[in-house]
């Protein structure tokens, strides 16, 4: 025999309840991590901004700079990590290509 109270919790009805309240909570966490995250930004470029790849903790110089082969075919899912110096008109000055990958 069944408790009455475990019947009414298998109802259509409870389990519609059950999954908005867990779309609700996902929602929530959405907007938290999108805080986190912060907004995509624009940044303008210097007119004499450099580019460096890190390697072994030292910065070596990109042949070409922004027209290296570096910066074609990103793969838009993957990204390249990159760290940008900026002055301070907010113009970036120079570009540090490699350093830690981020987080999946």
């Amino acid at each position: 025999m069944t408790p009455a109270a475990a019947a009414a919790q298998n109802t259509p009805a409870d389990r519609i309840d059950a999954i908005e309240k867990q779309i609700r909570n996902l929602q929530g966490e959405l907007q938290s991590l999108k805080k986190e995250l912060g907004e995509a930004k624009t940044y303008n470029l210097s007119d004499t901004v450099k580019v460096f790849r890190m390697v072994k903790k030292e910065k070596q110089e990109v042949e070409g700079g922004l027209k290296s082969s570096s910066f074609k075919d990103i793969d838009a899912k993957k990204g390249i990590p990159a760290t940008l110096v900026t002055d301070n008109d907010n113009k970036v000055v120079e570009i540090r290509l490699g350093g830690k990958k981020p987080n999946k």
